[in-house]
Formats: C-alpha cells, structure tokens, sequence
C-alpha cells in the first residue's frame, strides 16, 4: 500500500504505472471487506496497543466499517 502511494505520485503521468496502482486500490479496497483484515485490525488495537492503525489508502468510511467489523469479533 505505501508502495502504491508513492508510485501514484511519482509515476503520475506514466500510464501504465497508474493502471497498476488503479488495481492495487481497488484490491485493497476489497481485502478491506474481508474478515482478515478486520482480525489484523483487532490484534493491532489489542495486542499491539495501537489505538489508531493508519491506513490511509482506505477512504474514512472503509477504515470505520474495519473497526466497527473488528470490535464485534468474538474474543477468544
């Protein structure tokens, strides 16, 4: 995902480089909705500690659906 960010800015006008990172947006985009993703969300906060995992290749929306998905996961 950083890589992707870096590369939308530096590679802007080269077109094939921004299919490429169109793709990796819409992949990840989808991995968000994915129970995965809302268990790493959960270890983050609560095995790590970390209150607020930045992922700002996920739209504001995205990121509270992933924690609101990740707090209602069952605790062990």
């Amino acid at each position: 995902a950083q890589t992707n960010l870096l590369l939308k800015h530096i590679a802007a006008e080269d077109e094939d480089v921004q299919r490429h990172v169109a793709f990796v947006e819409r992949w990840l985009e989808w991995n968000a909705d994915e129970e995965i993703w809302a268990r790493a969300m959960d270890a983050w906060k609560n095995n790590m500690g970390d209150e607020d995992p930045h992922l700002p290749f996920l739209s504001k929306e995205m990121r509270d659906d992933l924690e609101a998905r990740s707090s209602s996961l069952p605790k062990e």
